[in-house]
Parts: structure tokens; C-alpha cells; sequence
């Protein structure tokens, strides 16, 4: 296997040749994606943005989708009576409602869903996490006390913190 190159004066084995040659063929061969010279477009083709998906390879996800299904969020509750002492044991009823209600007097409040039950320590303070599904967009926040100001609507925005301070007759 072992020969003479007549013309160069060098011993060559036949595996360095073929290796050689094996590297020469890949390199040429190989597509222009392969050696970083161009970029891969992954936005997906119109057609099927609006085509229903027949298998997994047609999905389509945004590029902000997120797999939590749940979002952690704080609730800072104070309550405080006329003279501005604070109310121990005030329940607070923390509830979704549809995100398009703005107004405590719409009727559509008839639909909301309880999330969550919470009672004042004894400085008139709630401080608690609490896990709510992504889709909630809006509660509705309701002390269990006859007053006045006892209900307040909280947009919730990606800062992942219910804050209000409640001042009851």
C-alpha cells in the first residue's frame, strides 16, 4: 500500500490520501448554511399563519409565548379606619373578573370567580403570594366590612404586585 509518488520524493500513505481526499469532497460539498455564511429565516410562511396545523412541524408560536400556564403575584392590602387606626381581622374576597369590566356598577361583576380569601393581621396588613392563571387580567378586590370604600377593580400589569390601601368608615 505503501508506494513512491514519483515526482515528489515523498512517502504518502493511502489512508493520509484518503482523508485528504475525504475532507476535500465534504468541503465542497457541504451547503453554505453549514459554514455560517448565511442566517435561517424562522418566520413562518402566511399561508400558515391561517391554516389550521396538521402536524407538529406546521405549528406556529409567537416568539413571546410562554409555557406558564400560572403567574406568581404579591397582594399588599391595607386597611384602616376614619382615624386612620389600623383594622385587625378585615376579610378581603380577591376575585377575577372580565377584562373588559371597568366600573364597580357594572353588571357583568355578577360573573366573577373567586381566587383567593384573605384576613388582616393585626396592623391592618396583607403581605402574601399568591398564584393566579396567566389569563387573569383584572380583580376585583372586596372587604368584608360595610363601608363605602370596601371594593376597588386592579388592572394587573406584568409588574406582579396587588397593591391598595383601604380607609373604611
Amino acid at each position: 500500500m505503501k508506494k513512491l509518488l514519483s515526482n515528489t520524493g515523498y512517502i504518502v500513505k493511502s489512508r493520509t490520501i484518503t482523508l485528504a481526499l475525504t475532507t476535500l469532497c465534504l468541503v465542497l460539498l457541504l451547503p453554505a448554511t453549514a459554514t455560517g455564511k448565511t442566517t435561517q429565516d424562522y418566520q413562518p410562511s402566511a399561508g400558515k399563519l391561517d391554516a389550521n396545523a396538521g402536524r407538529s412541524k406546521e405549528l406556529y408560536v409567537e416568539p413571546d409565548f410562554r409555557f406558564d400556564t400560572f403567574k406568581s403575584m404579591t397582594v399588599d392590602i391595607s386597611v384602616v379606619d376614619l382615624n386612620g387606626q389600623p383594622v385587625s381581622g378585615a376579610i378581603a374576597l380577591i376575585s377575577n373578573i372580565p377584562e373588559d369590566v371597568l366600573d364597580l356598577y357594572d353588571q357583568r361583576l355578577e360573573q366573577k370567580v373567586l381566587i383567593g380569601i384573605v384576613r388582616s393581621d393585626e396592623h391592618g396588613r396583607v403581605y402574601q403570594a399568591l398564584e393566579l392563571s396567566s389569563s387573569v387580567k383584572r380583580v376585583l378586590l372586596e372587604l368584608k366590612i360595610q363601608s363605602e370604600n370596601n371594593k376597588v377593580i386592579i388592572e394587573l400589569d406584568d409588574t406582579q404586585y396587588i397593591s391598595h390601601f383601604f380607609q373604611v368608615e
